[in-house]
C-alpha cells in the first residue's frame, strides 16, 4: 500500500519535506490509522475486560491444577502404603491359590 510513498516523501536529499509529512498525517487520520488517545482508550476498554476474564479463568485453573497435584500426591502416597502392607503379609502355605499354583507346574 505505501510502496510508492518513498519518492513522494523524499525532496532530494532523502529526507521528508513538511508538506509531505503534513500530507502523510491527514492521509493517516482520512484513513483511521492515526486517532487520538481518547478514543484509543475507547477501543482498548472491551480488550481489557476481555483480558481481565482471561486472567481470572488463569487464575481458577492454576488452583485447580494445585488442588489435582495434591490429590494425586495423597493417593500416590496411600497405594505407596498400601503396597508395603501387602508386601509384608505372609504367604499362604496351604490354600486354592497356592495348591493350583502347584498343580500348574507338575502338568
Amino acid at each position: 500500500m505505501l510502496e510508492g510513498l518513498e519518492q513522494f516523501f523524499s525532496s532530494g536529499g532523502g529526507t521528508a519535506s513538511a508538506g509531505a509529512l503534513l500530507a502523510f498525517a491527514v492521509f493517516l487520520l482520512l484513513t483511521g490509522r492515526l486517532v487520538s488517545k481518547s478514543s484509543a482508550l475507547e477501543m482498548r476498554k472491551p480488550y481489557e475486560a476481555m483480558a481481565e476474564q482471561w486472567k481470572t479463568a488463569h487464575d481458577d485453573l492454576l488452583a485447580v491444577h494445585r488442588a489435582q497435584t495434591e490429590q494425586v500426591n495423597e493417593l500416590l502416597e496411600l497405594a505407596r502404603t498400601t503396597a508395603r502392607v501387602i508386601g509384608a503379609l505372609p504367604l499362604p502355605l496351604e490354600g486354592p491359590t497356592r495348591r493350583g499354583a502347584e498343580e500348574g507346574k507338575q502338568t
